[in-house]
């Protein structure tokens, strides 16, 4: 598997999702998904996003020492689990 970022958008068949039997609905989905998908072997493209400056404002996670941590332990647990 050779990813270059944790992509922002994806698309995938409606079976190959049912298939990964993805678990988690928040920050470890993205993480859960890359890893199953390379374990299954499926077939994966990146492609680039453009996007604009994120806009000053408070971010859900950066800033809030709990709320990093529990993303960053859901994270391992895809990690480590898989």
């Amino acid at each position: 598997m050779r990813d270059t970022d944790l992509e922002p958008v994806r698309a995938i068949r409606g079976a190959a999702l049912t298939g990964l039997r993805m678990r988690d609905p928040d920050f470890g989905g993205t993480i859960e998904m890359q890893l199953k998908t390379a374990q299954q072997g499926l077939r994966v493209r990146e492609a680039p996003v453009t996007r604009r400056v994120r806009q000053a404002g408070r971010s859900e996670v950066s800033g809030n020492l709990s709320a990093s941590l529990r993303g960053g332990r859901r994270i391992l647990y895809y990690v480590f689990a898989a």
